[in-house]
């Protein structure tokens, strides 16, 4: 069964200890262990404080997929267009 290992300090770090064992949610078939114990946690937040670049800490587009929509949307919704406003303030509807 596959080991999964977390990249952390920018290296591959095996955890040790008790295992989670990962199970494919539509089978329920075992598919790999993983383990975080003795992984130094507060060594890695200091690497990535430390070496971290630019956009680290941006608004979450630069994450991609669901979370970048998830943004985008909350964006929109904030910010509205004219003509949606407008159509609101007469006590029409958003379509």
């Amino acid at each position: 069964m596959q080991v999964l290992r977390s990249f952390l300090s920018g290296r591959w770090i095996e955890g040790c200890g008790a295992t989670q064992t990962l199970v494919n949610p539509a089978t329920g078939d075992p598919l790999a262990t993983a383990s975080s114990g003795g992984i130094d946690l507060a060594a890695a937040l200091a690497y990535a404080r430390d070496t971290g670049g630019p956009g680290r800490a941006g608004g979450g587009e630069e994450l991609g997929g669901w979370r970048a929509l998830s943004f985008y949307l909350q964006r929109v919704a904030l910010e509205g267009s004219r003509p949606v406003i407008a159509g609101l303030a007469k006590g029409g509807t958003a379509s």
